[in-house]
């Protein structure tokens, strides 16, 4: 009886975790110590246009990395350069987080986060729309920049009229001063 109830809980727990996985936007893969695929989500294969005959367990997971440097996936970075890097990643015991531009223009966001005894989980988010409006916001500060330098030069320029217009009103005053203290004078004389 104690048996059955603990093998029940065990399967419900794996069901659940099944479902969370399955149901969940971003896309997780595992591999072991070894660095081999050991599980993964179904958002993974969507995000990372992974066909389902390519991803198995026990599948070397550098495997995977160079497919993903041979598509350009990391730039113009050399494939075994590539697949050397993010094995380093992962061997490192450290988490990690980077970023690939697919040729498509989508923007993936990575970070792996080691497991205890070996391995490591690494999610997957589409962050391309996130990217698409900070792209958006950069412009947009750069062209407010661009207006108000403009505007700082119109203003210096206006400034700078107005004080010749200043600097010309006090010659003119003075002018006139002197024109009425002389033609006071000469009215004064006889």
């Amino acid at each position: 009886m104690l048996l059955e109830e603990t093998g029940e809980a065990i399967r419900l727990n794996s069901t659940l975790l099944e479902a969370k996985l399955e149901n969940m936007s971003q896309g997780v893969s595992v591999v072991d110590a070894s660095q081999r695929l050991i599980g993964w989500n179904r958002r993974y294969l969507e995000l990372m246009n992974y066909s389902e005959a390519l991803v198995h367990v026990g599948q070397p997971i550098a495997s995977l990395i160079r497919h993903n440097a041979k598509l350009g996936r990391f730039g113009d970075e050399p494939v075994e350069q590539a697949v050397n890097k993010r094995l380093a990643l992962l061997r490192g015991g450290k988490p990690y987080t980077y970023e690939s531009r697919f040729f498509d223009g989508k923007v993936i966001q990575i970070r792996g986060q080691p497991m205890t005894g070996g391995g490591d989980v690494t999610t997957y988010s589409d962050v391309t729309a996130f990217k698409d409006a900070e792209r958006v916001l950069l412009e947009s500060r750069d062209e407010l920049e661009r207006r108000v330098e403009a505007r700082t030069v119109e203003l210096h320029e206006a400034m700078a009229q107005v004080d010749t217009a200043r600097e010309q009103a006090v010659r003119a005053n003075r002018s006139k001063t002197h024109f009425l203290a002389a033609a006071a004078h000469d009215l004064l004389q006889p």
